[in-house]
């Protein structure tokens, strides 16, 4: 007998397809298990910006020592004041239910309302399942629960009504998870709401604790619904629900017997394997899975294992879930997640009391305002009034940033809490095959949760009142000014170590001139008459952009005067087209950059001297080569179907180090910083997508009104900037890839943008083949 098998998907259960043989011992022994377990446990009113470090002492911060007993003390890792609710309402009107730290939801003392600890080891159990188990929008306990790709679990149907709710509003919207709102990619495709409820993969491990706790009441759910106890004498292994009769005639009218497979509850007291759909294999219906292959990551039936597994490194399946449960990694991801809980509630605690402070100095200030007035003549009562405004303005104005923070903070808070909440309970109550494949995915999750998390508290800003009095002599417009004092905060240690890039090489914000703000206006890129502005980088103060269709980058001017010395032509080579370039850290008294030529798979250096440019080394690549971008030491090509990794050393000697596969086909352009990589796919209905610089994908955003995405910018908060080519707009999209604004620059011609450059907090924009406009 023989058959094939495919590779687990993303919920750990795989298909028809074949895997190549892996010629390796067979089955690993207990004692094989034990010794690699071993081995491996061994007068101005401003508000000023400067950087202060508010993660607290490192001191005082979890350690990760990779030292653990196997268990873990659950306190609760906040106190709650007096009639502060954690619980608020999403948009839907659905309650968002806040998930702890410590893996629990805290118990109360009435008399001092803070977070009670359960006593015993079993309430502890119960208390575990039966949160996880309860639906965050319906609040009960959930029917055929169903997952979305940051892990959270709610019942198929409320899925579907939240979702048909928020199509009523906007048919095109973005379907984001109900708890933690992280978007959810590609959701814009699905019209039908329940269509998209259907394809969201079942939750196995939520769907065996609803297992475990309704065979053993015998209790009919719908029942039980609805105040009813009524003992129930079948079971549907796709609702995961214990039916009466009544139910269950209901039930078989209403659904399909193909897909609702339905048993008797002495079938189920006989054999209670038959309610654990996790352990059945998906290639042979009828098998039990026994066993899971290292080779393929894939859990495999005794047929699997003789028929398509038998050269390859097989272990007992329950050897194999105990591997996995004692790695090291697994009781570290425990103490991770604690750290992330721990500093994600410190930015919280950091947020609010910024408010609590920007109060109390508004305050402060408007008496300082008050002797200001003392001090000087009449005319200043004129002035009063109006300083006054600027400041409850300013102040209304950045309180309303901030609150915004609090709120994105508190949304990856909760995200933490839920991880380690059903981390804890996978450890302790799933079952092999279950361990294997939900362990995987939560460390996924992870590990997108803490580079989103690191990347934003990178862009927060400490903010403060300050009063500087002007001077007092001569005649004043204004009594003071307000501006905005902001102070980076210092991210915390990374969830896991990050790439260490070398500290040769400076980063590109900082090749970057002190800020110019004339205005820039729209001007023509025209030297020949089929000029073709494909792309471009801010070098110094000026504008270098590259004429595809001319062969020659040439500098400019923001208000469009061709500077001379930045000019590099490559009319005498033949299908020297350039496409797109990147400036370097300057080396001495010369400015580096490279160019990507496609039609010869070139990366050229380029240097700009004072006296004259010359060429520099070329580098093949390993396809044609369009959009290019460069960050801290590394070179990111963007290749049509993948990403091209090259390593720059001390030398400007450049080093190919990995390609990472796209999704998408037409990928032309590419921004990168901050360990992140932006790429549009140029299709009609392409879409950006974000990764870091192992690969793993942060968010990919589409939009019905971007079509064919094209160049792609950050400004200096972090938000990203894309150019649609054929919807002739521009889309602003968060680090989280959540849309904030569509515009377009002021211009009536504007038409078909191409890419983008930032400089100096302006963004310019190339239409049209050859002109240039700034985004106002």
């Amino acid at each position: 007998m023989s058959a094939s098998i495919r590779p687990p998907d993303k919920t750990g259960i795989g298909g028809p397809a074949p895997f190549p043989a892996n010629p390796r011992n067979v089955l690993k022994t207990s004692d094989d298990i034990m010794n690699s377990t071993t081995n491996q446990t061994n007068g101005t009113l401003s508000v000023k910006e400067t950087k202060q470090n508010e993660t607290g002492s490192a001191t005082n911060m979890p350690t990760n020592s990779g030292e653990t007993n196997g268990s873990m003390d659950l306190k609760p890792p906040f106190e709650e004041k007096p009639g502060h609710t954690p619980d608020k309402m999403t948009p839907n009107g659905s309650k968002s239910v806040s998930y702890p730290i410590g893996g629990i939801s805290p118990q109360h003392d009435n008399a001092t309302n803070r977070p009670v600890r359960p006593t015993s080891a079993k309430s502890m159990a119960d208390v575990l399942k039966s949160d996880l188990m309860v639906c965050p929008i319906c609040d009960k306990e959930m029917t055929a629960p169903k997952q979305f790709p940051c892990l959270h679990a709610f019942c198929e149907g409320c899925i579907s009504s939240n979702v048909a709710n928020l199509k009523d509003e906007d048919p095109h919207c973005q379907i984001r998870c109900p708890v933690c709102e992280i978007p959810v990619s590609n959701s814009r495709n699905y019209v039908d709401a329940k269509v998209f409820a259907e394809s969201l993969p079942p939750s196995l491990f939520i769907s065996s604790l609803l297992v475990q706790k309704q065979i053993k009441q015998k209790q009919c759910k719908p029942c039980n619904n609805t105040g009813k106890r009524t003992s129930a004498d079948s079971w549907c292994s796709y609702c995961a629900e214990t039916l009466c009769p009544e139910h269950l005639s209901y039930h078989n009218a209403l659904t399909s017997p193909s897909i609702h497979h339905v048993f008797k509850m002495s079938q189920i007291e006989k054999n209670p394997q038959i309610a654990e759909t996790s352990g059945k294999c998906n290639v042979h219906e009828y098998e039990r899975i026994k066993y899971f292959c290292q080779d393929h990551k894939f859990p495999c039936c005794e047929i699997c294992w003789k028929s398509s597994h038998e050269l390859c490194d097989v272990e007992s399946l329950e050897l194999a879930a105990s591997s996995v449960k004692n790695k090291p990694e697994t009781t570290r991801l425990i103490g991770d997640l604690e750290i992330m809980g721990s500093h994600s509630e410190h930015i919280l605690q950091d947020r609010r009391r910024n408010i609590d402070d920007l109060e109390h100095q508004k305050s402060e200030e408007k008496k300082a305002v008050k002797q200001m007035r003392e001090q000087i003549n009449e005319h200043l009562d004129k002035l009063e009034s109006s300083m006054m405004d600027d400041l409850d303005k300013i102040h209304r104005q950045k309180t309303k940033e901030i609150e915004k923070e609090v709120q994105l903070f508190e949304h990856k808070q909760q995200s933490v809490s839920f991880y380690k909440l059903l981390l804890e309970s996978v450890l302790k109550n799933s079952s092999d095959v279950l361990a294997l494949t939900e362990l995987a995915k939560i460390r996924h999750q992870c590990k997108i949760l803490d580079e989103n998390l690191h990347h934003r508290i990178s862009k927060l800003k400490r903010t403060d009142f300050v009063v500087v009095s002007n001077n007092l002599a001569g005649n004043m417009g204004k009594l003071a000014e307000v501006e905005i004092n902001q102070r980076p905060i210092t991210p915390p240690p990374a969830f896991e170590s990050r790439p260490k890039h070398s500290g040769i090489l400076t980063p590109r914000s900082k090749l970057l001139h002190p800020s110019r703000r004339e205005k820039g206006n729209t001007f023509l890129v025209l030297r020949y008459s089929s000029s073709k502005i494909t792309g471009g980088c801010s070098l110094k103060s000026s504008l270098l952009l590259v004429d595809n269709r001319g062969k020659e980058i040439r500098g400019y001017s923001i208000e469009g005067h061709r500077e001379e010395k930045q000019v590099f032509s490559f009319k005498a080579e033949s299908e020297a087209n350039p496409f797109d370039v990147t400036v370097l850290p300057p080396r001495r008294s010369t400015i580096m950059v490279i160019a990507t030529i496609p039609l010869r798979n070139r990366l050229q250096v380029l240097e700009f001297g004072d006296d004259h440019n010359t060429k520099g080394a070329y580098y093949k690549t390993n396809g044609k080569c369009y959009g290019i971008s460069y960050m801290d030491g590394y070179i990111i090509v963007a290749c049509h179907t993948k990403l091209e990794i090259w390593r720059m050393d001390e030398d400007y000697n450049l080093m190919f180090e990995r390609s990472i596969l796209t999704k998408g086909d037409h990928v032309n352009y590419v921004c990168a910083a901050d360990n992140r990589i932006y790429y549009s796919d140029s299709a009609d209905k392409g879409s950006v997508v974000c990764t870091t610089l192992d690969g793993t994908n942060i968010f990919a955003y589409s939009h019905h009104n971007l079509r064919m995405p094209m160049g792609v910018v950050l400004d200096q908060s972090g938000n990203v900037y894309v150019a649609a080519y054929y919807s002739n707009n521009i889309h602003l999209i968060s680090p989280e890839g959540v849309l904030m604004k569509v515009t377009t620059p002021k211009d009536s011609h504007f038409n078909k943008p191409l890419f983008l450059i930032e400089m100096d907090g302006k963004i310019f924009v190339t239409y049209d083949k050859h002109k240039i406009t700034s985004l106002h």
